[in-house]
């Protein structure tokens, strides 16, 4: 008998995926893009499909990473696979998403 997968371990391979397609979204779209895989904030909300104002109020509860040291222009940055975790984590299936 096989075990159910492990949530965690779901999570973070979505995650992954997600961060993969957005950072060739992001490249394709020329958004600055780190050597770590970071992104300006106002980027980031342009890949979840939020307006930079209401990504900037939501910001400080979805528990990303916000680094200060910006680049390309931007001020603060964050990492393509934190803002993946942070949308794949609000994901639910679909019998409970009503």
């Amino acid at each position: 008998m096989t075990s159910p997968p492990d949530p965690r371990q779901t999570l973070h391979k979505r995650a992954e995926e997600t961060a993969q397609l957005w950072l060739v979204a992001a490249r394709d779209a020329r958004f600055w893009v780190s050597s770590d895989l970071r992104i300006g904030v106002d980027d980031g909300a342009k890949l979840v499909g939020m307006s930079s104002k209401g990504f900037a109020k939501r910001l400080p509860s979805t528990g990303i990473l916000v680094y200060q040291v910006g680049g390309g222009r931007h001020k603060r940055s964050i990492k393509i696979y934190d803002l993946a975790l942070w949308l794949e984590s609000l994901a639910t299936q679909a019998d409970r998403a009503a």
